[in-house]
């Protein structure tokens, strides 16, 4: 099954406190491109891999959000290499 990465905004209670996010590696069912929330109940999820705690969102590639979003979008790109490798190992029924 392919994974995705999602980001979603976390409600600050506090107009004046800085901007946060969840980012989640979902293993989502084959067609779907993007997923309505990080929720098992989403509609084409299979599973939640990985989810963050509330990140700050930054300005510069040295924050810890675009750090950690970089890092899923590794990890995503590798599970599905990893998947689409199998899927072209794996045994087709054809031939002697």
């Amino acid at each position: 099954m392919p994974y995705i990465v999602k980001v979603s905004s976390v409600k600050r209670s506090n107009s004046g406190q800085s901007k946060c996010a969840h980012i989640a590696l979902i293993e989502v069912e084959p067609g779907f491109k993007d997923v309505s929330m990080i929720s098992l109940r989403a509609k084409g999820v299979l599973d939640i891999v990985k989810c963050t705690k509330p990140l700050h969102v930054g300005i510069t590639e040295r924050s810890e959000f675009v750090r950690a979003l970089n890092d899923m979008n590794r990890e995503a790109a590798k599970l599905n290499r990893k998947e689409r490798e199998e899927a072209l190992d794996a045994p087709t029924g054809y031939g002697p």
